[in-house]
């Protein structure tokens, strides 16, 4: 799962801060960072205008995989918050 996350983050290149707590922005910096970008490259993504088949499939194809990034990314976190020692 760990490196998963990883992958998209590295291939999507960003990170990035979504809304959350701020105990949990300050004890999870990067990942709440990655949320943020995610959702601004999820946004962008949306914004994007090709025709009704927008890209051939792809930018649907790439908005699920910031989905399932997203997932992960908020796994982490809320693992994060139950284990502080980790």
């Amino acid at each position: 799962m760990k490196t998963r996350l990883i992958k998209w983050v590295a291939a999507l290149g960003i990170l990035g801060l979504l809304a959350a707590p701020s105990m949990a922005a300050d004890r999870h910096p990067h990942l709440n960072a990655a949320k943020m970008h995610l959702n601004q490259a999820l946004n962008q993504l949306r914004a994007a205008s090709n025709g009704p088949e927008g890209f051939g499939g792809d930018r649907a194809r790439a908005e699920q995989s910031i989905q399932a990034a997203l997932e992960e990314v908020n796994k982490a976190i809320q693992f994060a918050n139950q284990h502080p020692a980790h």
